[in-house]
């Protein structure tokens, strides 16, 4: 439900909130709870939920001080320009791996799972297989990881290296998630 309030919302603004009696708070999991915060809160409610969940977490929107860098991240992109131009080009995936300091073996096993299965390509709905021609273009940011994590993520990226290419975009020390990789994908569209 969050995600598509945050969808409806920055596509539409105001105009995005469902309205008090609209079949979205029925239908989607949490919905009454949504609709609740959604008339407390308007079009901000997820922000002021991701705010109010915890003091490490921030929202998924890039921070001000991000915001009012001069802007660099469409050069980030230029050495892939080759690879984005072939007929098949790969499947382009944004990814931000956070380690909590609480629970970063668990975080690591995430990790490891996920680099196997975005090895095994795109699924194809149609034929019910994967797509092992396409390879994945693999934008990473980490936050939270301590050496090790970051050098055992640069090992994955070589050891799938046939499947995968890694380009990583940043590494942030900060517990919090504060919308770099979302800043990133936006400059990539």
């Amino acid at each position: 439900m969050a995600g598509n309030l945050v969808k409806w919302f920055y596509l539409y603004g105001p105009e995005g909130v469902p309205s008090q009696d609209s079949w979205v708070w029925r239908v989607f999991p949490e919905g009454q709870r949504w609709k609740e915060l959604v008339g407390q809160h308007g079009e901000n409610a997820v922000e002021e939920t991701v705010k109010a969940s915890a003091p490490r977490f921030h929202s998924a929107f890039v921070s001000e001080d991000v915001r009012a860098a001069p802007d660099t991240s469409l050069q980030l992109f230029h050495d892939d320009d080759g690879l984005l131009s072939l007929s098949n080009p790969p499947l382009v995936v944004f990814y931000q791996i956070l380690f909590p300091p609480d629970n970063k073996e668990k975080a690591l096993a995430a990790v490891k799972s996920q680099f196997d299965v975005l090895s095994l390509g795109q699924f194809d709905n149609e034929s019910g297989t994967f797509d092992q021609n396409r390879k994945i273009l693999l934008y990473y940011t980490i936050t939270g990881g301590r050496v090790q994590e970051v050098d055992l993520i640069s090992n994955l990226c070589k050891e799938k290296s046939d499947r995968i290419t890694c380009r990583q975009r940043g590494n942030y020390d900060a517990e919090g998630v504060y919308g770099e990789n979302v800043h990133h994908l936006h400059a990539f569209c």
